[in-house]
């Protein structure tokens, strides 16, 4: 009667193609925002197809003038207790060649990014308890070369341990781009700084008061250097 899945339009080619194919028959489409952007940018395509071919779609807490978009949160995070004794530093990168439009990094303006992410380090008196963790993808940009370069006494990830664990093992976790991991953060109740390039973002009229309201606590910076005098 239904099908509910928070992903696999993504990138689940076979299940997209089922569920095309079982909508037709009647079988309701029920999906579930599962990341950043939804809802805080000023246009976000896949939120756009996402809502288009939902029968009913369920967001982390924002609305639209649209009766089948519900508020209904995820479940929280199983982050384990752990001491909080470091810094984390969640990094982000992305592609050589531009395979999505949006408000976020890509060619152009993730050599941004990139510059605002060893900015943040060098700037950093004290790194001895900053562990960088660094993204999951290299994409041949030489990200990780640079930040080496700008923190050379700084710990980095191995990446045995998955982010939640990372997360909470932390007492600050700072984000060098707004996505899926400061929402994470912030759910978890860990105190969590963001720096963003305002060339790159852009946020709906309804978010800005939100965007605002966290620029004025700290939360978010508008650079690195920004950032790491904050912290």
């Amino acid at each position: 009667k239904a099908v509910y899945s928070a992903n696999a339009l993504h990138s689940h080619l076979a299940w997209k193609l089922l569920v095309a194919e079982w909508q037709q028959q009647g079988t309701l489409l029920l999906y579930h925002q599962h990341g950043g952007g939804y809802g805080v940018d000023s246009l976000h395509p896949i939120e756009e197809f996402e809502t288009r071919v939902a029968d009913r779609y369920y967001t982390f807490g924002w609305g639209r003038d649209q009766p089948h978009i519900k508020q209904l949160s995820p479940p929280q995070i199983n982050a384990p207790t752990r001491p909080r004794k470091r810094l984390l530093l969640s990094c982000l990168d992305m592609p050589r060649v531009v395979y999505r439009l949006g408000f976020k990094a890509m060619p152009g303006t993730i050599e941004t990014m990139h510059q605002d992410t060893c900015e943040f380090l060098a700037r950093l008196p004290d790194r001895r308890h900053l562990l960088v963790r660094t993204y999951q993808h290299d994409y041949g940009w030489g990200a990780v070369e640079m930040m080496r370069k700008a923190a050379p006494d700084a710990e980095f990830d191995d990446r045995k341990k998955s982010a939640a664990i990372r997360f909470a093992e932390s007492r600050l976790v700072i984000h060098n781009y707004l996505g899926t991991g400061w929402l994470e953060t912030l759910a978890l109740d860990i105190p969590t700084v963001c720096f963003y390039d305002t060339e790159t973002y852009a946020f709906r009229e309804a978010a800005q008061p939100h965007i605002e309201a966290l620029e004025s606590v700290g939360v978010l910076h508008r650079s690195g250097n920004s950032a790491a005098l904050f912290v």
